[in-house]
């Protein structure tokens, strides 16, 4: 499973935004500043993140953008699916949202449950608040 630079650069905004102090707010030059993400891609993230609720819009000389919620309130798999969309590593209905005419014969799909399972648990157990305390 490859996931795509959009959430990579996503998690490194969101980490950025719960860095800063909850009331305030980042212009998006300054969190692509801090994280190296290129301007005008960071504004079409923010654009997703915003409409996923992962993040809330101001305006005025103070606007900017921040988290929605707490960074421990906000898990990682939120952020990676805000990105990609289903996790699922395949298109198999043990896996995802998908329909096919071997589900009922196919011997293969506790493969790809297992991985989703395995993915989806990992990082919905993982929250922003909890990579930034690590000291790893």
């Amino acid at each position: 499973m490859r996931f795509s630079t959009r959430s990579e650069y996503a998690l490194r905004a969101i980490i950025e935004l719960a860095r800063n102090d909850r009331d305030a707010s980042m212009s998006v030059a300054t969190i692509a500043q801090r994280t190296g993400i290129p301007h005008q891609y960071l504004e079409q993230l923010i654009h997703h993140l915003r409409r996923g609720g992962l993040v809330t819009a101001l305006r005025g000389v103070k606007g900017g953008y921040r988290l929605s919620r707490k960074p421990h309130e906000i898990s990682i798999g939120e952020i990676l699916r805000c990105m990609e969309g289903d996790l699922a590593p395949y298109k198999c209905p043990a896996a995802g949202p998908y329909k096919c005419p071997r589900q009922e014969t196919c011997l293969g799909k506790n493969v790809w449950e297992e991985i989703a399972s395995a993915v989806n648990r990992t990082v919905d157990g993982m929250t922003v608040a909890g990579l930034i305390n690590s000291k790893s």
